[in-house]
């Protein structure tokens, strides 16, 4: 499987998870996504005139080449990628660390979903695919 951005051969970095070698992002399982309560609201694409905002640009997922499709992850305003026909995931660079921290900040997780992210989110920081925004 490629990179939606740069093609770049992606990188397992945990179950139901690869990650791209140039830090712009992270295919996921739905699967690894619901024992994290995700819960998905479509976003509309014409929300933004932004030509480099997620929202704007078009990707094909990386397991199945569909066209994806851009949700709110769980309803925090974190925009990410989804294929609805083999449901995976594609989370930009950083965004895992948003996903992170608003669900802690907001407090709308239970412990065992907590857990999942957390999980998710320390297999990443040991492959050093997922990096901070700045």
């Amino acid at each position: 499987m490629k990179c939606p951005i740069c093609t770049a051969k992606l990188i397992e970095v945990g179950p139901g998870a690869r990650s791209c070698p140039n830090r712009h992002g992270l295919l996921v399982t739905a699967k690894v996504l619901k024992e994290a309560y995700a819960y998905v609201i479509k976003a509309d694409i014409t929300d933004t005139d932004e030509p480099d905002s997620p929202l704007a640009r078009v990707i094909h997922c990386p397991n199945c080449m569909a066209q994806m499709m851009v949700i709110d992850y769980a309803g925090l305003g974190i925009m990410i990628d989804a294929c609805f026909s083999c449901d995976s995931r594609w989370l930009d660079a950083g965004e895992m660390t948003k996903i992170m921290e608003r669900t802690r900040r907001t407090g709308r997780l239970n412990p065992a979903q907590l857990l999942a992210l957390e999980g998710l989110s320390s297999a990443l920081r040991q492959s050093g695919a997922e990096n901070e925004d700045d």
